[in-house]
């Protein structure tokens, strides 16, 4: 009984944990189309998520013109997740738009969320100076 107890707080104290992580992601990715949405920065960052992806600009544009709701930072992780999958990028921006959050969308596709914080990180850097 005790086991079972300490079980189900684990699992609880895990999924806390889950969501924090997604929610400190999702403000990350926020940020990046926080300075993208500043129309002096819009072609800085296309042109750094162009670099990081090696998606053509005019692709990116594409796909934030037809998908504006996650922005250039949503456009930037479901190119890197993509890449990873061998999907299409609009797959991961559809399930993001059905709610998910990014960092459960990676895991669903075991994508190694290490990987797209470092590659974020280096957006990060790259746009931010």
């Amino acid at each position: 009984m005790v086991s079972a107890v300490l079980w189900a707080l684990g699992l609880c104290l895990v999924g806390a944990a889950d969501k924090k992580a997604g929610d400190e992601f999702d403000k990350r990715v926020n940020e990046v189309n926080a300075v993208a949405s500043q129309p002096a920065n819009m072609n800085l960052v296309l042109q750094r998520i162009s670099t990081e992806t090696g998606v053509p600009v005019e692709r990116l544009k594409q796909q934030h013109q037809k998908h504006p709701d996650v922005g250039l930072g949503g456009v930037f992780v479901a190119n890197l997740m993509a890449d990873e999958t061998k999907k299409s990028p609009e797959n991961f921006v559809a399930q993001k738009a059905s709610g998910k959050k990014w960092v459960t969308i990676a895991k669903e596709h075991n994508v190694s969320l290490d990987k797209i914080n470092d590659r974020l990180e280096r957006l990060e850097k790259a746009i931010k100076g």
